[in-house]
C-alpha cells in the first residue's frame, strides 16, 4: 500500500513538473514572440496605432512578465498549493471555453464583427479570380438575404445573354461607391434606382442598368472588368466612377509607383493566422480580423495615408507624396476604357468624384481632399480631349450629412438623389436613343 501511495506522488510530481514547464515557456513564448511588432500588425492601412492597442500590449507584457516572475521564484509556494492552483487553472479554462462558445455564436450571427476567412461557413462577398485578382463571389448571398450576386458575381439578378432586342442596357463601372457597399438591400442601390428614373423619365420598361461596381476596385481592376467581362454583355453605355480607390494606388513610395500598381497590390493571399487568434474571444479582446486589405495590398501599400507629417516608409508626407506620384495611370486607365468602348461602340459617361468633408474621418483627410481634386481635373481633361459626355457630379451634389454615410458613400437618399441627377444629365443630353 505503501508504495503504491509513494508511486502516485511521483506521478504527481512529474507531472506537475511537466505542466510547469509547459506553462512557463508558454509565458517565454508570448514574450518574445507577440512583440509590438505583432500589434502594429493588427492595424490596417497605415493606421496610426491606438492608444487601446498600447495599453493591450504593455499591460498584457507587464502581467507576463510578472507571471514568469512568480512561476520561477515561487515554485515551492506552487508545489504546496498544487492542489489549488489546478483548481483555478481548470475554473479559468471553464470559463475561457464558455466564453469563446459565446463570441463564436455571436461572429456566426454576424453581432461581432472579427471574422477570419472561412470561419462560420459563412460565404464570403469576395473571392479570388486568375485575372482581376479578386471579384464578386458568385451567386453570393447575404446572411439576411438582402443582398446577392448573380452568376457573373454582379451585384443583383441574373442578366439576359445575349441582350435582348430594343433593350438599351447601361452598365456602372466603380469601386465600393459604385458597389454601394453600406446600403443592405440589393435593390436600393444606384444601379437600380437609376434604372427605375430612367424607366419613369423616358416611359420605357427596356432600359436596364447593370451594377458593376466592387469595392476595392480602382481603374485597374475596371479596366481588366471591362475588356474581359463586360463587353459580352453588350452595353450600349458605362457610366465610370472612379477616384478616391485610385488616390490610395498613388500614397505609396515612390520607388514602388508603378503603371501595374505593385506598389499597391500583391496576389490574393489570405495572412496566416497567429495561432492564438484561431480563438474568437482573443480576437475580440485584441480586436483582431482580416479584411479585404490584408489579402490583396502589399507591405509597400499605402501606409501613413493618414499621418500629417513624414513617414518613413513613404519618405515624404501622404500629401507631398502626391506631388510626386502624378495621376498619370489613373488617366491612361480612363483612356484605355474609353478606347475600349469605342471599338465596341459603346458610349462613355465619366462622372467627377463627389466626397463630403462634413461628415466621416478619410473624407476629411488632406490627402483625399487633395487627390480627388487631381483626378477629378483630369476626369474633365480626358472627356474633352476624348469627347464623351461628362457630369460633373461632385460641384452638383449636396454636402449635406444627411446624404452620406462616411463622406464616400451615400446613403439611400443620397443614392437617390445620385440617381435623379444622372438622370437629369441623361436626358438633357439626349444619351439614350
Amino acid at each position: 500500500m505503501h508504495g503504491v501511495v509513494k508511486n502516485m506522488q511521483k506521478i504527481e510530481k512529474i507531472f506537475f513538473e511537466v505542466l510547469y514547464s509547459i506553462i512557463l515557456l508558454f509565458l517565454v513564448f508570448v514574450i518574445f514572440v507577440y512583440d509590438k511588432h505583432f500589434f502594429l500588425g493588427l492595424t490596417v492601412g497605415g493606421e496610426v496605432l491606438q492608444l487601446k492597442h498600447l495599453v493591450l500590449f504593455y499591460g498584457a507584457r507587464f502581467l507576463v512578465v510578472c507571471l514568469i516572475m512568480f512561476v520561477i521564484f515561487f515554485k515551492s509556494f506552487i508545489w504546496k498549493k498544487r492542489r489549488e492552483f489546478l483548481m483555478l487553472l481548470i475554473s479559468l479554462a471553464i470559463v475561457f471555453f464558455i466564453l469563446e462558445i459565446g463570441v463564436r455564436i455571436m461572429v456566426c450571427n454576424g453581432i461581432l464583427r472579427i471574422q477570419v476567412p472561412g470561419q462560420c461557413g459563412i460565404q464570403d462577398i469576395y473571392s479570388p479570380h486568375h485575372y482581376l485578382n479578386f471579384y464578386g463571389t458568385p451567386n453570393y448571398i447575404s446572411e439576411n438575404g438582402l443582398n446577392i450576386h448573380n452568376s457573373l458575381g454582379y451585384r443583383g439578378g441574373e442578366i439576359e445573354t445575349p441582350k435582348p432586342k430594343n433593350m438599351f442596357r447601361i452598365i456602372t463601372i466603380g469601386g465600393s461607391t459604385t458597389y454601394n457597399t453600406g446600403i443592405e438591400f440589393w435593390k436600393d442601390d444606384f444601379a437600380r434606382q437609376l434604372q427605375e428614373e430612367l424607366k419613369e423619365k423616358y416611359e420605357n420598361e427596356n432600359i436596364e442598368v447593370i451594377n458593376a461596381g466592387l469595392g476595392s476596385w480602382n481603374t485597374w481592376e475596371s479596366l481588366i472588368n471591362l475588356e474581359f467581362k463586360l463587353i459580352d454583355l453588350e452595353p450600349d453605355m458605362i457610366i465610370i466612377y472612379h477616384g478616391i480607390n485610385d488616390v490610395t494606388t498613388r500614397i505609396v513610395n515612390p520607388s514602388v509607383y508603378k503603371s501595374d500598381n505593385s506598389g499597391l497590390r500583391k496576389q490574393w493571399q489570405i495572412p496566416k493566422i497567429p495561432f492564438i487568434f484561431h480563438s474568437a474571444l482573443l480576437r475580440y479582446l485584441a480586436n483582431y480580423q482580416i479584411n479585404l486589405l490584408d489579402i490583396i495590398d502589399s507591405n509597400e501599400g499605402n501606409e501613413g495615408m493618414e499621418y500629417s507629417g513624414f513617414t518613413e516608409k513613404l519618405n515624404n508626407t501622404a500629401v507631398g507624396v502626391l506631388d510626386i506620384n502624378k495621376p498619370i495611370y489613373f488617366e491612361r486607365n480612363l483612356r484605355s476604357m474609353i478606347a475600349i468602348a469605342e471599338e465596341y461602340d459603346i458610349d462613355v459617361l465619366l462622372s467627377t468624384f463627389a466626397i463630403s468633408d462634413e461628415v466621416g474621418v478619410h473624407s476629411k483627410l488632406p490627402s483625399i481632399i487633395k487627390g480627388v481634386k487631381q483626378h477629378n481635373e483630369v476626369i474633365k481633361k480626358v472627356a474633352e480631349l476624348k469627347n464623351v459626355s461628362l457630369i460633373d457630379f461632385e460641384s452638383q451634389m449636396p454636402k449635406d450629412a444627411r446624404y452620406w454615410g462616411d463622406g464616400i458613400h451615400l446613403t439611400k437618399e443620397g443614392i437617390g438623389l445620385k440617381a435623379e441627377l444622372f438622370t437629369r444629365f441623361i436626358k438633357k443630353n439626349n444619351l439614350i436613343v
